[in-house]
């Protein structure tokens, strides 16, 4: 069976999001632009490269400090695996175990992240 991409958010999340208890920023626009944002990379992770299939992908926010309007459109988000995702999310880890390509890309990411918390404080 084929699933459409937008319907790998499970019911307790879409329930979440309509009721808006799930935060400002995972609105309807943010459930919409991530299936966009899992089509455009092709169901891999934007880190290690693999495929997001066997597990539920993350949508990750790169700049997650843009204004409400932005910050959820396609070209701020990427889909990440959940370790790479904990792994961009937390600089402190060590990310010996992935790869150089993966490793370039977490440090990436966290500069990014970093660059965003202290342009808007």
């Amino acid at each position: 069976m084929n699933a459409r991409l937008d319907e790998i958010c499970s019911d307790k999340a879409a329930q979440a999001v309509n009721l808006g208890k799930w935060g400002q920023l995972n609105n309807f626009e943010f459930v919409m632009n991530r299936a966009y944002a899992l089509n455009r990379d092709k169901l891999r992770c934007r880190v290690c490269g693999g495929w997001l299939i066997a597990s539920t992908p993350y949508a990750h926010r790169v700049n997650p400090n843009l204004p409400l309007n932005k910050v959820n459109r396609v070209n701020n988000l990427v889909s990440l695996h959940t370790k790479c995702f904990f792994a961009v999310n937390n600089p402190p880890q060590d990310i010996g175990e992935f790869d150089t390509k993966a490793q370039k890309r977490i440090s990436g990411y966290r500069e990014k992240l970093v660059i965003s918390h202290t342009r808007n404080k």
